[in-house]
């Protein structure tokens, strides 16, 4: 015998506005003044003699359906929305040097790795091929995966909003000065880390090339700032805007 489980109105409702508010084009207002509506029709609807699950059905089905709700808001809250596609190309631009210098360490690593065993296949009797095919094939075989990860890292994020990392990010989307700060230190110490690393260690094992002094070291990172200075600037002004607009 199938157990039912029992309609919760609250629930319901949270959930309805939940799923609003995953929409760039709804303001917190937009969704408290819809969420009222909803409450006060569903009252409404009782004291007709409805249960409070149906009441929710036609209560919701008279506001409308998200996507015909997501058009109209987005006509009003045009600048919002446009503000916020913006931050979020921002952060990609940020995320994609990152997976970018986690390809290079990665595409060196495997490609380094593979010449090594492309030397030793003389000794069981395999006969070798050439170095520039193998770093080749390797690399093309290697270059996707940084990317994938990240898509799946991105993927695990959006069905895990509720989790504490989905709620860290939500914070720091309402805090413009911490999210900046944390995208430019991530991306300043990966970058420096993975050069020293390919440098200092990676080159000079896997293809006898000698570490590069400090002072290069250095420079490189000096080269990147500036970038890095600039999106996290852009970021931060951005951000700003964009929490400034929703509280208006």
């Amino acid at each position: 015998m199938e157990t039912t489980t029992p309609f919760e109105l609250n629930r319901a409702i949270q959930q309805w506005r939940e799923n609003l508010a995953q929409s760039p084009a709804f303001r917190s207002e937009n969704v408290a003044e819809l969420e009222s509506h909803l409450r006060d029709s569903v009252a409404g609807l009782q004291t007709h003699g409805l249960s409070a699950e149906e009441a929710f059905m036609v209560a919701a089905k008279r506001i409308g359906k998200g996507t015909t709700l997501e058009t109209e808001f987005a006509k009003v809250n045009g600048q919002s929305v446009w503000l916020d596609r913006l931050l979020w190309i921002v952060i990609a631009v940020q995320g994609w040097l990152v997976i970018s210098t986690a390809t290079i360490s990665l595409v060196t690593v495997a490609a380094g790795a593979a010449v090594a065993i492309n030397h030793a296949l003389p000794n069981f009797g395999v006969q070798q091929v050439s170095d520039e095919f193998v770093r080749g094939v390797f690399g093309l075989l290697v270059f996707p995966a940084p990317t994938m990860a990240a898509a799946a890292v991105v993927w695990w994020l959006l069905n895990r909003s509720s989790g504490r990392l989905g709620v860290a990010c939500k914070k720091l989307l309402r805090r413009p000065v911490a999210l900046a700060l944390t995208l430019f230190l991530f991306c300043t110490i990966l970058q420096a880390t993975t050069h020293w690393a390919l440098y200092s260690w990676i080159y000079p094992r896997l293809y006898n090339l000698s570490g590069s002094p400090a002072h290069s070291h250095l420079m490189n990172l000096v080269s990147y700032l500036p970038q890095y200075v600039l999106l996290a600037a852009l970021t931060l002004f951005v951000a700003r805007k964009r929490l400034r607009l929703s509280k208006a």
